[in-house]
């Protein structure tokens, strides 16, 4: 993945995403914690996205915040918390959901359409869970930036 193309906003979900990595004592980040990092994201993309399929913040954040608290947590963190293979998975998928929606760069609309991907590297139970349709958000993007 050539990191130049991430906007800012989805440069700081990723150190977001280790942050609740490392507050959680996960010895890797996992798609769950770029989730929630999206989630908790203020005024971008993903909260107008969210707010416009009616879906609260706090239930998302509680239902993941849940579903991380089942991970394994270690003593000591390693030097460095890495990317799991899985979120590395789900980073190659953004870059797919970018070159369909044929964008310049790479930011959190298309990290959040690659995690509710079937392999984006959400369990299917959370993904039944959290209930968010792409195709409904996909229009609500259209939408979205028509109006920008």
């Amino acid at each position: 993945m050539n990191l130049s193309q991430l906007t800012q906003d989805a440069k700081v979900a990723i150190k977001n995403s280790q942050d609740i990595a490392k507050s959680k004592m996960h010895p890797e980040i996992l798609p769950e914690h770029l989730f929630l990092s999206l989630v908790r994201s203020n005024n971008g993309i993903v909260t107008s996205l969210l707010e416009n399929v009616e879906k609260t913040k706090s239930f998302l954040e509680s239902t993941l915040e849940e579903e991380l608290n089942l991970f394994p947590r270690v003593a000591s963190l390693p030097e460095e918390v890495r990317a799991s293979p899985a979120l590395q998975n789900t980073l190659l998928i953004a870059q797919e959901e970018q070159e369909n929606l044929q964008d310049s760069s790479l930011g959190p609309e298309h990290l959040f359409f690659a995690l509710l991907s079937d392999d984006g590297g959400l369990d299917g139970d959370l993904l039944k869970k959290i209930n968010l349709k792409k195709s409904e958000l996909y229009k609500v993007l259209g939408e979205l930036r028509s109006f920008a």
